[in-house]
C-alpha cells in the first residue's frame, strides 16, 4: 500500500515536470504549450485566464500568433471591450438562439446559412469586419446564381445582417456596428399588379364556399382544416396589406379554448388598401 502511494507521487511529479518542460514563455505572462501537433497559447488578463490554439506546429508562427492575440486582448481591455474575440460562427449561433421563438427565425436562419456563411465563415473576429469586407461580400453575393440579384433582394438580406450586427453591439461584442447601406431601388422597383375589389371578392367567396363544403364531413378533417386555413390566409393578406414574405413571419396565438378567436402577431407595418378593414377575427 505504501509502495503504491509512493509510485503515484512519483508519477504525478514526473507528469508536472514534463508539462513544465513543454511550456514555453514567449514574454512575461504569455505562454505556449504543445498539445498534440499544435501549440496552444494562454495568459492571464484582468483576473481571468484565456486560452487559444495557434493551429500550427511551427514554433515561430505560434509565437507570432500568440503575441498578436495577447496585444490585441490588452487593447480590447483598455477600450472596455470584451477581451475574447467572437467569431462569425459564434455570432450566428447566439443570434439564432436569441430569436428562436420569433416568426422571423426561419427566414433569418436560411439567409445566414445560404448567403452569409459562405463568405463570413472564416472570420474568427467579427470586430475585424470592415466596410471593405462588406463591399467584397456584396461583390461575392452578386456573383452567386445565374443572374445578379435585384437591389430589393440585396436590401432584404442586408437587413438580416444589420440586425445581427446590432445584436453583437447589444452583447458588447462590438463597440459599434459597421455601416451596411441599402442599394438604390429607384431604377428597378416595379409595382406588382394587385387585385381589384371585384377580383378579391370573387377569390374570397370561392375560398369561403370551398371551406364550407367540407364542414362536418367525416374523414375530411384535414382537408377541411386546410381549406379554412386558405380562406383565413386570403382574408389576412387582403385586410392587412402584408406582402407574402412578411406573412411568413406571422405567429398565430390561440385566443382560448372557448373563444372562437385568432390573434395574429404581425411584425410588419400595416398597409391595408383603402376601403378594407384592418381587423381580423372569426
Amino acid at each position: 500500500m505504501i509502495l503504491c502511494v509512493f509510485c503515484a507521487r512519483i508519477s504525478v511529479t514526473y507528469g508536472t515536470l514534463k508539462e513544465n518542460a513543454d511550456t514555453i514563455e514567449v514574454i512575461q505572462g504569455l505562454y505556449l504549450s504543445r498539445v498534440g501537433e499544435v501549440y496552444r497559447c494562454y495568459f492571464w488578463l484582468g483576473g481571468k485566464q484565456f486560452r487559444r490554439s495557434t493551429k500550427t506546429g511551427d514554433l515561430g508562427a505560434a509565437k507570432l500568433k500568440a503575441l498578436t492575440w495577447y496585444h490585441d486582448a490588452q487593447g480590447r481591455l483598455a477600450r472596455g471591450e470584451q477581451v475574447e474575440s467572437v467569431s462569425f460562427a459564434k455570432l450566428k449561433r447566439s443570434y439564432l438562439d436569441h430569436i428562436k421563438h420569433e416568426g422571423k427565425h426561419g427566414y433569418h436562419a436560411a439567409t445566414i446559412e445560404r448567403h452569409f456563411l459562405p463568405f463570413f465563415a472564416n472570420f474568427d473576429d467579427i470586430s475585424k469586419i470592415t466596410r471593405s469586407d462588406l463591399l467584397d461580400y456584396l461583390k461575392f453575393r452578386r456573383a452567386q446564381g445565374d443572374k445578379a440579384p435585384m437591389p430589393q433582394t440585396i436590401n432584404r438580406k442586408n437587413t438580416v445582417l444589420r440586425q445581427m450586427m446590432r445584436y453583437a453591439v447589444d452583447r458588447n461584442w462590438l463597440k459599434s456596428a459597421p455601416a451596411i447601406h441599402n442599394e438604390s431601388e429607384r431604377l428597378t422597383r416595379r409595382r406588382r399588379r394587385q387585385f381589384t375589389i371585384e377580383e378579391y371578392r370573387k377569390l374570397y367567396r370561392t375560398a369561403r364556399k370551398q371551406a364550407k363544403e367540407l364542414d362536418g364531413v367525416e374523414l375530411k378533417t384535414v382537408q377541411s382544416w386546410q381549406r379554412k386555413l386558405l380562406r383565413d390566409y386570403v382574408l389576412i393578406l387582403a385586410n392587412t396589406g402584408l406582402r407574402v414574405d412578411e406573412a411568413k413571419t406571422l405567429v398565430c396565438v390561440n385566443g382560448g379554448d372557448k373563444a372562437d378567436h385568432l390573434a395574429a402577431q404581425i411584425q410588419a407595418i400595416e398597409r391595408a388598401p383603402s376601403g378594407m378593414a384592418r381587423a381580423f377575427s372569426r
